[in-house]
């Protein structure tokens, strides 16, 4: 299991993780303004998502074998809504609205390798409750 949440004092990007019994010691994901992390579990792989106050990109990490990745950018519009995020099969799947087009999209984001492109699923009168 893993839990995210963003600090108050600087906006940073923390994570623990359960295993064995206990949560890790909080670690910084990303040092930068960000907001509404969502996090996922799918087997022993843990995945954060959030958007980056700064940019307005959605970015994610990868937690694998004990290490977390270093941020990765998912999107580059500027215009985003906070994410959601989904864990299957080993992948999250990450989902936001870019504001300006109105377009859902989603990523894959795997245990290996780079993030999929972003692919749009639906278009217009999209909301998140």
């Amino acid at each position: 299991a893993v839990v995210a949440w963003t600090e108050l004092n600087n906006a940073n990007v923390i994570a623990s993780v359960y295993s064995s019994g206990s949560w890790s010691s909080p670690t910084t994901i990303s040092n930068t303004f960000s907001g509404y992390p969502k996090a996922g579990t799918s087997g022993s792989n843990n995945f954060i998502a959030w958007i980056s106050s700064e940019t307005g990109h959605i970015q994610a990490a990868r937690y694998v074998s004990g290490t977390w990745s270093s941020p990765v950018n998912l999107s580059n519009d500027t215009t985003n809504d906070a994410p959601n995020l989904s864990a299957a099969a080993g992948n999250s799947f990450t989902v936001w609205t870019d504001l300006a087009s109105t377009e859902l999209k989603v990523v894959e984001f795997a245990t290996t390798g780079s993030p999929s492109s972003p692919t749009v699923i639906s278009n217009g009168d999209i909301a998140f409750g």
